[in-house]
């Protein structure tokens, strides 16, 4: 679980951008997978 002070920061930006919390986490991990290439474990 998240601590409750993320959940708040997640939910202040989601309502900023007008998108969901899940909608937001999604994008987020999306962006970072493009971004942060793809190396092997």
């Amino acid at each position: 679980d998240f601590p409750v002070w993320m959940i708040a920061e997640l939910d202040r930006e989601a309502t900023r951008l007008g998108v969901t919390r899940q909608s937001l986490i999604k994008v987020w991990i999306a962006e970072k997978l493009d971004h942060g290439g793809h190396t092997a474990a």
